[in-house]
């Protein structure tokens, strides 16, 4: 719940995270119920954490508003 100018989003990045976004979306995960248009929302991943795919919901039901987010749907592969 904060944006990439955020103290802290800068403070996960400081600590070795990147984050990913492997389907090429840069699509906001904020919509304020069809008010904003903001990312918000991110999927951190570090050397242990590799994406396999991404995909930002539409964040609606029926043509109706589900949340004030669009939700990630994120498949990742841990390692040890």
């Amino acid at each position: 719940n904060c944006t990439s100018d955020s103290e802290e989003y800068k403070e996960i990045i400081n600590a070795g995270y990147t984050v990913t976004n492997v389907a090429g979306e840069n699509t906001y995960t904020f919509n304020g119920y069809g008010e904003a248009e903001i990312i918000i929302d991110f999927c951190f991943i570090n050397d242990k954490i590799t994406p396999v795919s991404y995909h930002v919901c539409d964040g609606k039901l029926d043509g109706k508003w589900v949340s004030d987010h669009n939700a990630i749907v994120s498949e990742i592969e841990i390692f040890d």
